[in-house]
C-alpha cells in the first residue's frame, strides 16, 4: 500500500499486472473515498509509469486512459469510453506534435474499429475535416468543419 498525502491513509495499491515479480502499476484513490478510481500504469514495458486509466464517472470502470505514445514522458495521448460500455472507442492524439491534442478518431458504429477521423487540415489545432472509412480500410473525406482558416473562428 501507498500513502501519497501522507495522511497516514494508504492511497495506493502497487499491481503486477504481468505476473513478472515487479510493480508495473498503482492503484490510487484520488479522490478519498476509499474506492481505487486511478492507476498509474507502465503501458509500453520501460519501466516508467507512462500512462493513466481513469474512471471519470464514478462508475468503478476505468473509461480514461492518457499515455505517453512519443516518449517525452508528456502524457499526449488520450483514449476514452465514450459510450460506458468498458470498450475504448475514442482517441484524442496530437498529431501534429505541437502538444495539443488536435486529432480525434472515433469508432462510431461500435464495431470495434476507429471509422472516423475529424483532422486539423489548416494547423491550428482545432479539427475542422472528416474523413470515414466507408469499409474498406481507406479513409476519404466527407465534410469540412465550420473553421476553415487558421483564426480559430
Amino acid at each position: 500500500m501507498v500513502d501519497i498525502d501522507g495522511d497516514g491513509v494508504p492511497d495506493g495499491k502497487l499491481v503486477d499486472a504481468d505476473g513478472d515479480g515487479i510493480p508495473d502499476g498503482v492503484l490510487l484513490d484520488m479522490d478519498g473515498d476509499g474506492k481505487h478510481d486511478s492507476m498509474l500504469v507502465d503501458a509500453n514495458g520501460d519501466g516508467n509509469m507512462n500512462g493513466l486509466l481513469m474512471d471519470t464517472t464514478g462508475d468503478g470502470r476505468f473509461d480514461t486512459m492518457r499515455v505517453d505514445t512519443t516518449g517525452d514522458g508528456k502524457l499526449d495521448t488520450t483514449v476514452l469510453d465514450t459510450t460506458g460500455d468498458g470498450k475504448f472507442d475514442t482517441v484524442l492524439m496530437d498529431a501534429s506534435g505541437d502538444g495539443t491534442q488536435d486529432t480525434v478518431l472515433m469508432d462510431t458504429v461500435g464495431d470495434g474499429e476507429i471509422d472516423t477521423i475529424l483532422a486539423d487540415s489548416n494547423k491550428d489545432n482545432i479539427p475542422d475535416i472528416v474523413l470515414r472509412d466507408k469499409g474498406d480500410g481507406v479513409f476519404t473525406p466527407v465534410a469540412r468543419l465550420r473553421n476553415q482558416d487558421s483564426d480559430g473562428v
